[in-house]
């Protein structure tokens, strides 16, 4: 027996529209959940889509849904099938709540500190992804030129890097904090470092094995290019290209036991995504390393793609645009601090935080 339903999702801001359902649900009492139902006689999954939208929120769609994806699970009472359109809604628009009690926007990290279940919550990533999936657009030039001269020796920073280029100096550059959390040679563990640039910071845990390291970065071919016209190409971590808001189109969750981030979470177009796609992909009881300068965004006067000032508070870490707009960033996250240290540098403030992921609950009753 196959089982068909189809699913409609209100997209606006990389924020979906959940509905919250109400003690009268067939099913998901109470609980946070999507738009839809069955497919009804020879309806398509278009129509029983356009159908449920209008019956559940009475609207009708301006641009046309788009279709998204198809979830098929086979269970031994048969087979369930979830077709998944999108409707990509303006700043503002009209709806009337007719089934559930009240219906919210949820940006992607606040998933999990919601009543839901565990499969609408997997689904929620699952369309979070999709919508992810293209790399931000971003002007990355000056990114590249600061890189250049860099590996051309011409400011302080090329000390830095002369170290990470030599094999046998390596060793000076890698996070001392993290050297607890490596399990020994030969039970290297798996990690996942963002925006590692073109040359990552955990190398020399990759040369002596105690690293299995993958690592991301969005400019990772024109770094290459860089690093082969400067005769480095043999660099033992060759970065995928890849954003940090688009991991969950890559990686399975659960794939990392460490998560690295050096400087570049205020690089990013969408930080709170990123933070959110790292914590899917930490698997329980994993180590997420973050560090870089406090107010970054402010320190660089707001150029190329420093959009954003970090400060570490109580644990925490608080995210503030340009426009001044702020947020914690790690509020609704399955995670818990071990470490947060700062260090006065010449002309700013450096920041380490260490934290762990915890198991994410069946589901988070409603307050």
């Amino acid at each position: 027996m196959t089982s068909e339903i189809a699913l409609v999702v209100p997209v606006r801001d990389r924020q979906l529209l959940l509905q919250l359902r109400d003690d009268h649900a067939p099913t998901r009492k109470n609980l946070w959940s999507f738009f839809g139902g069955s497919i009804e006689g020879s309806e398509s999954p278009l129509e029983a889509a356009v159908r449920e939208y209008k019956e559940e929120l009475d609207i009708v769609s301006q641009n046309g849904l788009d279709y998204a994806f198809t979830v098929e699970r086979v269970k031994p009472s048969g087979t369930f099938v979830k077709h998944i359109f999108l409707d990509h809604l303006h700043t503002t628009f009209s709806h009337r709540i007719k089934e559930g009690k009240e219906a919210r926007f949820f940006h992607q990290d606040e998933l999990y500190s919601i009543a839901i279940k565990p499969s609408d919550h997997k689904l929620g990533l699952m369309v979070f992804a999709h919508i992810n999936k293209i790399k931000p657009d971003a002007d990355f030039s000056h990114e590249l030129s600061w890189w250049d001269s860099h590996l051309q020796g011409k400011d302080a920073y090329a000390e830095h890097l002369k170290d990470l280029l030599d094999p046998t100096r390596r060793h000076l550059r890698f996070p001392q904090p993290l050297r607890k959390y490596l399990k020994g040679q030969g039970n290297p563990i798996r990690g996942l470092e963002i925006g590692s640039g073109p040359t990552s910071t955990l190398a020399w845990a990759v040369d002596t094995g105690l690293l299995q390291l993958t690592a991301v970065d969005p400019l990772a071919e024109a770094y290459q290019r860089l690093l082969t016209g400067r005769g480095y190409d043999q660099y033992p971590v060759k970065p995928i290209d890849l954003s940090g808001e688009q991991l969950l189109s890559y990686f399975e969750p659960e794939s990392f036991e460490l998560i690295y981030m050096r400087n570049s979470l205020d690089h990013t177009q969408y930080p709170r995504i990123v933070l959110a796609n790292a914590v899917e992909l930490l698997a329980p009881g994993g180590i997420l390393y973050i560090e870089g300068h406090v107010k970054e965004g402010t320190h660089a006067r707001w150029q190329g793609l420093h959009k954003y000032d970090f400060i570490p508070r109580e644990g925490s870490l608080i995210c503030t645009s340009e426009q001044g707009e702020t947020c914690d960033l790690t509020a609704n996250l399955p995670l818990t601090t071990t470490e947060h240290t700062t260090q006065d540098l010449p002309q700013s403030v450096w920041y380490n935080l260490v934290m762990r992921r915890l198991p994410f609950p069946q589901f988070i009753p409603l307050k």
